[in-house]
């Protein structure tokens, strides 16, 4: 789960939509401090918007802690959208190696 999670920082931060995307199931839940989304398309457009918000992203995971047991993963991140710098934690419910169920938290300004 460690791998899957990794792979995932990795995706978001070089900005391929395609391979987050496809991290994430089809019925996945992604919400954030404003708003929950439902669905692959839904989750593939938010994602888009925040990837086109911003020229220069950094994404890097601080720590990551997986419980195999529960299929949890949790990210303490620092994101990086141009000048922007927020820091956060992603809870990520896995599913047959994939995203079922994410709940991120920012301290935002």
């Amino acid at each position: 789960m460690k791998e899957l999670t990794e792979r995932y920082v990795a995706h978001f931060d070089s900005k391929d939509l395609d391979k987050t995307v496809e991290m994430f199931h089809e019925n996945a839940v992604l919400t954030d401090p404003v708003n929950t989304f439902s669905g692959k398309e839904e989750i593939k457009q938010e994602i888009n918007k925040i990837f086109q918000s911003c020229q220069n992203l950094d994404f890097q995971a601080k720590n990551i802690y997986c419980d195999e047991a529960q299929n949890v993963s949790i990210i303490e991140f620092i994101i990086n959208l141009d000048v922007l710098q927020l820091k956060g934690t992603d809870v990520i419910q896995w599913q047959d190696g994939r995203i079922k169920e994410m709940r991120a938290y920012l301290n935002l300004p």
